[in-house]
């Protein structure tokens, strides 16, 4: 094996195995929770956080990947 094919392949068993740096700044690896009620008729999570528009005082947080458009598959609900 050349050393670019070791590299790559560590490379790969390391994120599978969750040991690299995760995209995710909190410590526990996991997506941010939504902190707001998510109506099932209205799920344009882009509306908001594509440009971090102000919601009753407060402003969206930006997405970091406005490409990924299913949020709820990995950003839950707070639970109350």
């Amino acid at each position: 094996m050349n050393k670019l094919l070791k590299i790559v392949f560590i490379s790969g068993l390391l994120v599978a195995l969750g040991l690299s740096n995760s995209i995710y700044s909190n410590k526990t690896k996991k997506p941010p929770e939504v902190p707001h009620t998510i109506d099932s008729a209205f799920e344009n999570c882009l509306e908001c956080h594509e440009k971090g528009k102000e919601v009753d005082g407060k402003k969206a947080p930006v997405t970091p990947h406005p490409k990924m458009v299913k949020c709820v598959a990995c950003h839950k609900p707070v639970k109350k």
